[in-house]
């Protein structure tokens, strides 16, 4: 029932059960509507053919009896003449009385000249008319019915008699109509009544079963047609009829009589098409059974089909979940079970496609995101086996300053780690033959020899194919996929190819672009700093080495890389404020005065002043402007202490105090590194942060290999 349900809910299901009922019952209902009318109109021409049968059988019985009425009467007249007796005794004798048994009077007329009584009390037929003389004068029998309206009155058979010596007479006798019209060699059908119609008088005389009612309408439409057929009503049944006209005229009537006989024979339409009724109820029952049987069969038969359209549409709604792993499971045996096979093909491809875009945009983020080319590399070396099936891949770039010169790194399946080679030369031929490949990746177009290739000869890859990579149509590089035995790429495998070789070659000139303007900036940077020392030649490679020594400062207190590229970029740039500062303060032999020292003080607030128009160099300033500040807070330009001092710019300051002691000035000559140490570990929270005072001393027992000597040492001035 629960399926069943399920049918009847599915639009499908209602559409194709519709369809079988309908088809079931269409054919049915047609075939059966067309025999009911071909049964119909057969039964019906069946019954006109029979009721024809039984009018004319029972026309031909009326005549016959009319002929045996006529015979009889005359053999009576003609033993009654020859036998010579008195009429009275002759019509006791029982000759006589056989054969005037059907009549209740009998007359005799001599010349037709009257009537006489021979026997019973019965009015004497009306005179005949000249035309009935005529017709008795020719030796036919005439036959006189009742006046209209008088059906119980007699009816008289008159016969003319041939006497003796060309003589004649007629002989008349009266019979009842029940007698007259009697037809008991006739078979009455039970369902059938008989009747006959005088159609001049109106008269209707029921041979058997109940008479319908004659109506004008009727006579008409049957008054000048010999035989034929009808349909009349009876009381709430429908009759048909068929009707012969009974051949009287010229034989028991005058020629130009008027009357007309006509036997009409008929049965209730109901009991013609009593077969049709039982055909009409036992059609109902096959209806039923067949609509049943349909429904079951149907049921079935939509069962079986939305089994499996209903594991497809399940499926289809998981696939646009992404769950690219789902299968159908249909074994229908029909063209159902091949659209699963399709349909589970279908997932398997979207799967491995959906799979190797996601990896292709994964490739694409890391590659196009990173600056390192060795991240690219690694990148690419990993993911890429993973969207294509090789079993090994090999990449190849040249060095940017040497075009001869490349590094290789080879991902081989089964070996853990990337092979990578040391930096190597290629000789000319070799060279030439990479730069003249191009992107069909043909395997034939390379040749084995080439010494990168060796990781993958050395696996057994029998197959390689060959990929340049170029940007703005330089080679840079080479990619080399090895594949088992002779494959094909198919066209969407190329295509990912020379996508993941045109990212990978962009996000390369990406790498190696910033690497240059980083190296730029780096150069720019080195060489400001190296300009600002040149303005004085007591002060050459000062920024370079307080740097330096800030940087290894900065690495043992564990300064993040930002932090470490800041620090470094401040202190090439940290005596900036310098270049305003003229040359005969920094020359200076002797001390400075205090209008001097306060124009040689002002270099932190100048260096900020030149650097913050740039945006780049915003993180750089508080090393510029604090890097001359102290612990205690006696620092200039503005006192600051303690951490008020930036992190940066503390490390800086030992780094400064360091480089400036311990190098020659106009001024003094260059200190002993032992006494500047112990200074600042003297100085350390007064001068210096601790923290970097420690880091300072661990730096420099990383650098020396003897003691510090603990003397301290003397007129230690720095500006």
């Amino acid at each position: 029932m629960k399926r069943e349900k399920e049918i009847t809910r599915s639009r499908l299901g209602r559409r194709l059960l519709f369809l079988f009922v309908l088809c079931a019952l269409l054919p049915i209902t047609t075939l059966a509507t067309i025999s009911l009318i071909q049964v119909t109109r057969h039964l019906i021409e069946e019954s006109h053919s029979r009721l024809r049968s039984e009018s004319r059988l029972a026309g031909g019985l009326i005549v016959d009896r009319i002929n045996d009425l006529s015979v009889g009467l005359e053999e009576f007249a003609l033993e009654h003449l020859s036998s010579g007796m008195d009429p009275d005794r002759y019509l006791n004798t029982p000759r006589a009385l056989q054969l005037l048994e059907p009549y209740s009077c009998i007359a005799l007329v001599d010349g037709v000249e009257g009537w006489r009584i021979l026997r019973g009390d019965e009015p004497t037929p009306p005179p005949p008319s000249e035309s009935e003389r005529l017709h008795l004068n020719g030796g036919n029998p005439l036959v006189s019915l009742p006046s209209a309206g008088n059906r119980a009155g007699a009816i008289w058979i008159i016969t003319p008699v041939p006497g003796p010596h060309d003589s004649s007479f007629i002989v008349a006798g009266a019979t009842d109509p029940r007698r007259f019209w009697d037809l008991g060699e006739l078979q009455f059908s039970t369902r059938n009544a008989y009747t006959v119609v005088d159609l001049s008088t109106a008269l209707l005389y029921t041979l058997s079963g109940t008479p319908f009612q004659v109506t004008p309408s009727l006579l008409a439409d049957i008054e000048d047609v010999h035989s034929g057929s009808f349909e009349t009503g009876r009381g709430g049944e429908r009759l048909i009829a068929v009707f012969w006209t009974i051949p009287a005229r010229g034989r028991f009537l005058p020629s130009d009589s008027v009357s007309r006989w006509v036997v009409i024979v008929s049965e209730p339409r109901q009991t013609v098409l009593l077969p049709v009724r039982d055909f009409k109820r036992f059609f109902i029952l096959i209806v039923l059974v067949t609509l049943w049987v349909v429904i079951l069969l149907s049921i079935g038969q939509i069962r079986r089909n939305l089994v499996p359209l209903e594991k497809l549409q399940e499926g289809t709604r998981r696939i646009a979940r992404q769950e690219f792993a789902s299968r159908v499971d249909i074994h229908s045996g029909d063209e159902f079970e091949e659209l699963g096979g399709s349909f589970n093909l279908m997932a398997e491809r979207l799967g491995r496609q959906f799979a190797t875009l996601s990896t292709i945009t994964e490739i694409d983020r890391v590659v196009l995101s990173a600056l390192d080319e060795q991240i690219i590399v690694d990148t690419i070396l990993t993911r890429t086996r993973e969207v294509l099936p090789c079993r090994g891949l090999i990449i190849v770039l040249f060095d940017i300053e040497e075009r001869d010169c490349y590094r290789s790194w080879a991902a081989i399946n089964g070996f853990p780690e990337a092979i990578v080679s040391k930096p190597t030369q290629l000789d000319g031929i070799m060279l030439a033959e990479i730069q003249s490949l191009d992107d069909s990746g043909d395997p034939d177009s390379i040749s084995r020899r080439l010494p990168f290739l060796d990781p993958l000869l050395e696996a057994g890859s029998p197959t390689i194919h060959p990929y340049p990579i170029r940007a703005r149509g330089e080679l840079i590089g080479l990619m080399v996929l090895a594949t088992a035995g002779e494959r094909e790429w198919s066209e969407g495998e190329r295509e990912q190819i020379r996508q993941l070789i045109d990212q990978f070659a962009v996000a390369l000139s990406n790498a190696r672009l910033v690497s240059n303007l980083d190296q730029m900036n780096w150069g720019m940077l080195t060489a400001l700093a190296r300009a600002i020392d040149a303005k004085s030649p007591w002060t050459a490679g000062h920024s370079e080495r307080v740097t330096t020594l800030a940087l290894q400062i900065g690495k043992v207190l564990g300064l993040s890389a930002d932090s470490q590229e800041i620090l470094h970029r401040g202190g090439l740039l940290h005596d900036l404020g310098k270049i305003g500062i003229p040359a005969q303060i920094l020359d200076k032999p002797g001390r400075l005065t205090p209008e001097e020292m306060k124009v040689m003080r002002s270099h932190p607030l100048v260096g900020v002043r030149i650097l913050e128009p740039i945006p780049a160099f915003r993180d750089v300033l508080p090393i510029l402007l604090q890097h001359h500040e102290r612990w205690d807070g006696q620092g200039y330009p503005h006192g600051l202490a303690g951490e008020e001092i930036d992190r940066l710019a503390r490390m800086l300051s030992v780094a400064d105090y360091f480089d400036a002691l311990t190098s020659e000035r106009p001024y003094r000559s260059a200190h002993e590194k032992a006494d500047v140490i112990m200074q600042i570990e003297r100085e350390s929270g007064h001068l210096f942060d601790p923290q970097v005072v420690t880091a300072f001393l661990t730096v420099v027992s990383e650098q020396e290999d003897g003691l510090i000597d603990p003397s301290p040492a003397s007129g230690i001035h720095v500006r």
